[in-house]
């Protein structure tokens, strides 16, 4: 979700569509961004789950989609009270934060949701057929024992 964030906000600066001159853009770019890559984190999270034969997908959901948020939004919620003590012009008005948790809890959380099913609803098909006989692993030389190895170092 970050990285695709990044990619695509940087991508869009490149064709100079988003400029750092214009004050505010570049950020609610990047804040618009993150809240749409919410799909793709819960579609690649749901495949990753489903190889690991994960069965709690609705809880690891919900953990994706508040984890990292909730602590940076926690955090820039705690500064910004002292921000706001000091009466200080640079702190982010409270509709502002309102705002930003609506679009966390209004549109991201679903968007990680939609795509978690839709990522637990195809098929899981590992890259690799494994054999149910396990190999015999022959028995090792002196020279290749772990205590013979080491000590090369």
């Amino acid at each position: 979700q970050i990285l695709g964030m990044a990619l695509v906000t940087i991508f869009f600066a490149m064709l100079g569509k988003l400029s750092p001159a214009s004050r505010g853009a570049l950020m609610t770019a990047m804040i618009f961004l993150y809240v749409i890559m919410g799909n793709v984190a819960g579609y690649f999270y749901s495949r990753l789950y489903r190889t690991i034969r994960g069965k709690e997908w609705k809880k690891q959901a919900f953990l994706t989609a508040t984890l990292f948020p909730g602590v940076v939004f926690g955090t820039c919620f705690l500064l910004n009270f002292f921000i706001w003590g000091k009466s200080s012009s640079g702190a982010v008005p409270f509709g502002t934060m309102v705002w930003l948790l609506c679009l966390w809890f209004g549109i991201s959380l679903p968007l990680v949701y939609l795509g978690a099913y839709f990522g637990f609803r195809k098929p899981y098909q590992l890259p690799v057929r494994t054999n149910k006989i396990p190999r015999q692993v022959p028995p090792q030389p002196w020279y290749e024992s772990s205590s013979q190895t080491l000590s090369k170092l």
